[in-house]
């Protein structure tokens, strides 16, 4: 699955070198979109990722910094871009140069022989050199506080998942703005039973959606979410099984609408040969609007979710890999509405010297969303990324990228094109 690989190349790495090699790979991927199916199953698949991020930290040795008991890993990062559109404009653009200064702490202390208590968080700053006024704070996506408790086959993981960005790239359905503040904050709990080849899983989260911008605020929400799973090991890293979601999502402004929703299918984890790892999902998907939309037709969204991912290690040098998606979330433009979103995301890493690194990666999206009552718009986005890596010494990497993307609508006023370059400095403590 998606975490695994992820880790096993970024998180414990032996050397920057690979860090650097799959830094803007990563920031690409997470700006095409990727997400899994509805809200839900995408924090449930995200706190997946997360504990399997925790577990492989638990048992690989890397370098890090102990303290008593305490685990800890630092680092902190410096980059410049030159982009030729933030405001995300059909026309009249506007180009500026963007300084960013990032720091990151993660800690792991193991409290008793049985349980763990692990946190990360990752903090910066950007700063328009032209634009002052879109000056932003950032903390990154995986800042986590959780406690892992496990028993022979059976864990309970208690934990709380915070997130602040102002980005408008990573969100398909927006163009015409620079910004795009907000706070999302998940704690929950989950649980996990694992008795011989069974796996049993569920879980609860309260998720909070809250814009830091008043136009924003038709977006700000809470939700209740619960998940459940059972699937069968046919291999030692092979699982098939079932999954089903529930959420119910109460909108703090009159102008949109509560919903309940629901999401039922199957899922298979496949470790096809020792470099091949496939995962599979998909289902169906119904959500009911608490109070009948008269205005928008049927109260009712029914529809479906399927994911493909698709990892291949084809030297020991040479990593791809295919994500196909396609989910239902919610629209940007009215509150409450929903966007269905067919996203394809391929990527390539290549070591092609001990110090060195290239990555390439490609993104297509497609999207039918409203954007007014009565009104909806269907639209194609695509980009890609190239980048260089290279290890100046044993903690410090250097890496120049470049980015395209283009957004085609059916409503032009919401087209834009972007290109992007970017510098970036990493150090590891």
């Amino acid at each position: 699955m998606r975490g695994d690989s992820l880790v096993k190349h970024v998180k414990i790495g032996p050397s920057g070198r690979r860090l650097q090699a799959m830094h803007v790979f990563l920031f690409f991927m997470a700006s095409a979109g990727v997400s899994c199916a509805q809200e839900a199953l995408r924090s449930a698949i995200e706190a997946d990722k997360n504990y399997r991020t925790r577990e492989t930290v638990r048992y690989e040795k890397a370098e890090q910094i102990q303290v008593g008991q305490v685990i800890l890993s630092a680092g902190a990062s410096y980059s410049v871009e030159w982009n030729d559109n933030i405001y995300y404009r059909p026309s009249d653009a506007e180009d500026d140069f963007i300084h960013s200064a990032r720091g990151n702490l993660s800690g792991f202390w193991p409290v008793t022989r049985s349980s763990f208590l692990s946190f990360g968080i990752g903090i910066g700053y950007q700063l328009y050199t032209e634009h002052s006024e879109l000056s932003r704070l950032l903390i990154a996506p995986g800042s986590e506080l959780a406690w892992d408790i496990e028993l022979e086959d059976f864990g309970v993981t208690v934990f709380d998942r915070i997130e602040y960005s102002q980005d408008v790239l990573g969100q398909p359905g927006i163009s015409g703005v620079a910004r795009f503040p907000r706070l999302e904050n998940t704690v929950g709990l989950r649980a996990r039973w694992h008795p011989k080849r069974w796996v049993f899983e569920a879980g609860y989260s309260h998720f909070n959606f809250v814009s830091w911008a008043e136009e924003y605020d038709y977006l700000d929400r809470s939700a209740e979410q619960f998940v459940g799973r059972a699937g069968y090991r046919v291999a030692p890293r092979t699982i098939v099984g079932i999954e089903a979601t529930a959420e119910l999502t109460d909108f703090d402004s009159a102008s949109a609408i509560d919903s309940t929703g629901m999401s039922v299918g199957p899922f298979v984890q496949w470790q096809l040969t020792r470099d091949i790892e496939l995962g599979l999902r998909g289902g169906y998907v119904w959500y009911s609007y608490e109070d009948e939309p008269v205005q928008v037709g049927s109260g009712d969204v029914r529809s479906y979710y399927c994911a493909l991912d698709a990892r291949h290690r084809l030297t020991r040098a040479i990593t791809h890999s295919l994500v196909v998606e396609r989910h239902v979330t919610y629209s940007f433009w009215l509150g409450g509405r929903f966007m269905e979103l067919l996203s394809v995301n391929y990527g390539y890493n290549w070591a092609f010297y001990r110090f060195a690194g290239l990555n390439l990666g490609f993104f297509y999206q497609r999207g039918d969303q409203p954007v007014q009552l009565g009104d909806s718009e269907k639209f194609d986005r695509y980009g890609l990324s190239a980048g260089l890596s290279y290890q100046l010494l044993r903690r410090l990497s250097a890496g120049a990228s470049y980015r395209f993307v283009e957004r085609d609508s059916d409503e032009d006023r919401l087209d834009y094109t972007q290109n992007a370059v970017v510098l970036s400095l990493n150090y590891r403590f």
